[in-house]
């Protein structure tokens, strides 16, 4: 009979090199408060085009199943995100040593912020893949519940406990997501108030 899906195991923690900021700084070695911010938002586009990456390796992975071939695939997506995460990291601190540079600490308090929120987004993004891929090999490597209402019962409830814990992912990347856009949007005013200086 088709397994019971029991919720979600302990999720495995999201690399370092993935979330941590680097201890080294860089940046866009633009000298103007302008520059430097323009910087900030090109990152912030690499930021969104790795995303796509994950996500649509982690859609292929779904749709073949846990076969070598997908499992390989989204290996190398995922190798090659953690390392764009990682240089995007990097960029963002030495922006944030920028701006101080520039006398601007509320921005760079911002940038921060901004970091730290970008780690949150990462971490609930891998959980919810982590989550959806435990639910569906469990599905996968099961048979059609045929076995009394008792344990299709049992199932309903396992599924219900799945689209709660989904559910509780989506709404805390939600919120995650609208205080990024929130401190974006600030940034952003700065940016044009500097164009317009």
């Amino acid at each position: 009979r088709r397994p019971l899906w029991v919720g979600p195991t302990t999720v495995a923690p999201v690399s370092d090199s993935m979330t941590e900021n680097a201890e080294e700084t860089g940046g866009g070695g633009d000298s103007d408060l302008g520059g430097t911010l323009a910087s900030l938002f090109r990152v912030l586009e690499s930021r969104a085009v790795a995303y796509g990456t994950l996500e649509r390796a982690f859609k292929t992975l779904v749709g073949l199943g846990s076969t070598p071939l997908a499992a390989r695939g989204f290996a190398q997506a995922v190798a090659e995100v953690t390392s764009e995460f990682a240089a995007c990291s990097e960029t963002v601190r030495g922006i944030e040593t920028q701006l101080r540079g520039h006398g601007r600490e509320d921005l760079a308090e911002l940038v921060r912020a901004m970091q730290g929120e970008e780690e949150k987004k990462l971490k609930v993004t891998v959980q919810a893949q982590q989550l959806k891929k435990q639910y569906n090999e469990a599905l996968a490597h099961g048979e059609d519940c045929n076995c009394g209402p008792e344990a299709h019962k049992a199932f309903l409830s396992s599924d219900v406990l799945y689209q709660n814990s989904l559910g509780a992912l989506f709404r805390q990347k939600q919120q995650v997501v609208e205080r990024i856009n929130d401190l974006v949007s600030e940034l952003r005013e700065a940016y044009y108030a500097e164009l317009e200086v």
